[in-house]
């Protein structure tokens, strides 16, 4: 009967040793579990950092965009006042000639209006009496 207590004894503990060996077998893949569930985790943070990144560039894309577009019309418009400018002066050209035109015919008017006087008054003088 001692013999069988031994057994018993020993029987129970290799019952004993593999619910140990279960039990460590569970938490080791419990762990594992966890350690997984962690790295999945750390790299949904990574993926969102690098979707807020994207839409930072992509922001950052378009304002540049925006102030290309911004930089083209200002250009255009400086073309435009350039090409105002240039039209208000052709338009003080054209009025300084157009001015200076009826100067030349008033002279040439007032020459022609001398010249008839001074014949008028030179006929006169020349003319026997």
């Amino acid at each position: 009967s001692g013999e069988e207590d031994w057994n018993k004894k020993v029987e129970d503990e290799v019952v004993h040793q593999e619910k140990v060996n279960d039990w460590d077998r569970k938490v080791d893949q419990v762990e594992k579990e966890l350690e997984w569930e962690s790295k999945v985790e750390e790299a949904e943070v990574q993926v969102e950092k690098e979707l807020d990144w994207d839409r930072k560039v992509d922001q950052v894309e378009k304002e540049l965009a925006w102030e290309s577009k911004v930089e083209e019309a200002e250009v255009q418009v400086e073309k435009e006042l350039d090409w105002d400018r240039k039209v208000d002066q052709v338009e003080k050209e054209l009025a300084w000639e157009s001015k200076v035109e009826e100067a030349e015919v008033q002279v040439e008017k007032e020459l022609d209006w001398d010249s008839g006087r001074k014949g008028i008054s030179l006929g006169q003088k020349s003319r026997p009496s």
